[in-house]
């Protein structure tokens, strides 16, 4: 099933109260909401990039929408950064997951977002990541 993991604070702004869902790690952590038709995607398609966020710190300092490329080492690292889960010990796994996230790295072009982070801006968000995939 595809799922969404969303701050409640967001969850509210975007969906209201019309949400059902499950919290990672307690009433304070992340909602876990499924998405259904049509706002699941159907089978698979290609990966045409991956796009990382700023640190928030970074991004409260501009007013525009930036998209960059980033080194072949940033890319690998933020793939693995993002998948890091601490209950996750078991070496041949992290292994596999490691070579995973260096074939993802090779394959797919990485790239660095920034943005405010305000919700009136994803629009701009949106149409900025649309115009990069279109080069």
């Amino acid at each position: 099933m595809s799922r969404i993991k969303l701050h409640p604070r967001v969850a509210r702004r975007i969906l209201g109260e019309r949400r059902s869902g499950n919290y990672l790690g307690g009433r304070n952590g992340k909602l876990v909401l499924p998405l259904e038709k049509p706002l699941a995607a159907g089978p698979g398609l290609p990966l045409a990039a991956i796009y990382v966020l700023s640190a928030p710190r970074k991004a409260t300092r501009t007013r525009r929408v930036s998209v960059r490329s980033v080194s072949a080492r940033r890319a690998l690292l933020s793939i693995v950064r993002s998948t890091f889960n601490p209950v996750v010990l078991d070496r041949k796994r992290l292994e596999r997951q490691f070579r995973f996230a260096a074939e993802v790295a090779r394959a797919v072009p990485v790239r660095s977002i920034s943005y405010p982070r305000t919700l009136a801006i994803l629009p701009r968000v949106r149409e900025r990541i649309l115009a990069d995939l279109a080069r």
